[in-house]
């Protein structure tokens, strides 16, 4: 008799057991590890594509001023301002992009959140050391700014290895 009951609730223990795991718990768990692999790739996208924009501007805007060529990125002299407010933005968002990167990438966006940082500081801290009237030495101190986020950006991308 306990045999007979065994047999039949084994099976029927078997099916809900069945039931419960391909409906509800198996796809929660590969939703999760969809979520998280969709939050990686933007994550990374956003930092690819913000460090890449940085570099581009950069790149352009001082090969305008002193190769005299012609760039379709000028920004009518805004571009010390464009790439300050990216920087800006990597920094204030890296709490959300730093957890979802991998342990390479997050290496390569600390180092490059804190080279910046560096020359961020710097800028300020040589800020306005010319006479008033003195246009060049201003445009000279922005240009060096750029200059210096053109080579934190060049060798974050190269370390990524996504150096072009």
């Amino acid at each position: 008799m306990n045999n007979s009951i065994l047999l039949l609730l084994l099976p029927l223990l078997g099916t809900i057991t069945g039931a419960a795991l391909s409906g509800f718990i198996l796809p929660m768990c590969l939703k999760r590890k969809q979520w998280r692999w969709e939050k990686e790739i933007s994550a990374t996208e956003l930092l690819i594509e913000s460090i890449s924009k940085i570099k581009f501007l950069a790149h352009h805007e001082l090969s305008s001023t002193y190769a005299d060529s012609f760039s379709m990125s000028d920004s009518w002299g805004n571009t010390e301002n464009n790439v300050i407010e990216l920087v800006k933005s990597l920094h204030a968002n890296s709490y959300k992009i730093s957890p979802y990167l991998r342990k390479k990438h997050r290496k390569e966006f600390q180092s490059f959140l804190d080279k910046s940082q560096l020359e961020l500081d710097h800028a300020k801290e040589t800020y306005g050391q010319w006479d008033p009237d003195d246009h060049l030495a201003m445009e000279v101190h922005g240009n060096n700014l750029v200059h210096s986020m053109l080579n934190v950006s060049s060798e974050t991308l190269s370390n990524l290895g996504f150096d072009s």
